[in-house]
């Protein structure tokens, strides 16, 4: 859902899991966490997306 804000123009694309480079998204089998964080090198599901990460770093859309 976030994406599709950020592609519509309604959140800004920042500080965002998915455009920070420490995520790996769907990487692990588990349906409840299956998103990876290599800055705390953690699994984290989407309730734990983040929308103002204070340790995100800008890096490729995915």
């Amino acid at each position: 859902m976030i994406v599709h804000l950020q592609e519509r123009g309604r959140i800004d694309v920042a500080r965002v899991c998915f455009n920070c480079v420490h995520f790996r998204p769907n990487v692990h089998l588990n349906v409840a966490a299956p998103h990876h964080c290599a800055f705390v090198d953690r699994p984290f599901g989407d309730r734990a997306l983040q929308v103002n990460c204070p340790d995100h770093q800008t890096g490729a859309s995915p």
